[in-house]
């Protein structure tokens, strides 16, 4: 069973999976306003700033700031991501999970550089976030499908 059936089941059709029209544009509607409410950080610095990505990024949560280095490291070639901060370290243990920190790694490997990977991932882990919400909430509000939208997106 596929993560795509799954979804439609949980959102459509019990026994057939196959999503309702109001459901796929409920979801659409999710992923295109958490897009949304992220992009506003981005315009905000825009504004202060003069730059939709400055050189010196903002930090949007209290800890994406030691992610990204810890991102960074993997992509210089140390996938255990010892100590990011002391060279000598770089390759010793880790003590956190590292499959998040490679799978936030992946778009690096496409060519993106610090920056554009902060971005990236803002957008893409917000998308994903929204939809969990808004899956979690068709659940348990059953059937209140527009104010699942809404909190998935303010949430």
């Amino acid at each position: 069973m596929n993560f795509a059936f799954v979804l439609a089941k949980s959102l459509g059709n019990r026994h057939t999976g196959a999503m309702h029209k109001s459901d796929k544009l409920a979801f659409v509607a999710v992923i295109l306003g958490c897009i949304a409410v992220t992009s506003i950080a981005f315009i905000y610095c825009k504004a202060v700033v003069g730059s939709f990505l400055p050189a010196v990024l903002p930090e949007l949560e209290a800890d994406a700031l030691y992610y990204l280095v810890q991102t960074k490291e993997v992509l210089d070639g140390h996938p255990f991501l010892g100590n990011p901060y002391i060279l000598e370290h770089a390759d010793a243990s880790f003590a956190g999970l590292l499959l998040p920190l490679w799978i936030t790694a992946l778009p690096g490997y496409l060519g993106l550089g610090p920056n554009m990977l902060f971005a990236f991932n803002a957008f893409l882990y917000s998308a994903i976030t929204g939809v969990l919400v808004f899956v979690l909430c068709r659940k348990l509000l059953e059937g209140n499908r527009w104010a699942s939208v809404a909190i998935a997106i303010l949430g």
